[in-house]
């Protein structure tokens, strides 16, 4: 199986990738709010999801990019993983870093975590352990499977991370809400942790609680440098 074959499975199964999508979408968004104690469906539109979840999709796509140049390489040398696969993961790093802000270290370990998975999982594709694999309705499922694992991987992994930053490391501290009753700035004890169409949410750390406003109930808010 070579790229070629990759791809046809891919635009072959738009749909269906689509669905693992919004899925991985629906996991990562329910789990972020979720460490939060906020049951996040009952403030947010199923519309919203891919919203919320691509930046995390962006990084998902990287993945594949880089991924693919690898088996680009690899196609043409045999044994040049031994280069490219390291080339790779720090292509992918500095691309990511660049296009975020804020990026911190396990960020980018997840991100290779998910990438070596992908890369090991075509290296068994291209050399298959069971006869269920060599033919092309099971090369197919097996692909499939591995993309939709290594989406919810991702979910999952980002779900944790953000709200590890948003939580321990400040990440939204900069953020300052102007409320009709007055006026919200995030400290260490008490952030906003994130919004969708119709609601803010802070979140106080000495309670464990969280508060929720209305868009109506916000005039402006603020990002101090």
């Amino acid at each position: 199986m070579d790229l070629d074959s990759l791809l046809k499975i891919f635009f072959d199964n738009l749909t269906l990738i689509g669905v693992f999508f919004i899925t991985a979408g629906l996991v990562k968004v329910y789990l972020y709010y979720k460490f939060f104690n906020i049951y996040i469906f009952e403030f947010i539109d199923i519309k919203e999801i891919l919203i919320l979840f691509v930046n995390n999709l962006f990084a998902y796509f990287i993945i594949l990019f880089f991924l693919s140049v690898t088996l680009i390489f690899l196609s043409y040398v045999s044994g040049l993983y031994r280069v490219t696969l390291p080339l790779a993961v720090l292509g992918m790093s500095i691309v990511y870093k660049l296009y975020r802000k804020n990026v911190y270290w396990y960020e980018t370990v997840l991100q290779n975590i998910v990438y070596l998975v992908l890369f090991l999982a075509l290296l068994i594709w291209n050399k298959p352990i069971t006869n269920t694999l060599t033919h092309p309705e099971g090369h197919e499922r097996y692909m499939l499977l591995i993309i939709f694992g290594t989406l919810l991987l991702n979910s999952i992994g980002y779900a944790r991370l953000e709200y590890y930053k948003v939580k321990h490391k400040n990440y939204y501290s900069r953020i300052r809400l102007i409320l009709k009753t007055g006026e919200f700035q995030s400290d260490e004890n008490k952030f906003y942790i994130g919004k969708t169409e119709k609601y803010f949410f802070i979140y106080d750390k000495t309670t464990n609680t969280a508060e929720i406003f209305t868009a109506e109930a916000v005039t402006k808010i603020f990002i101090s440098a």
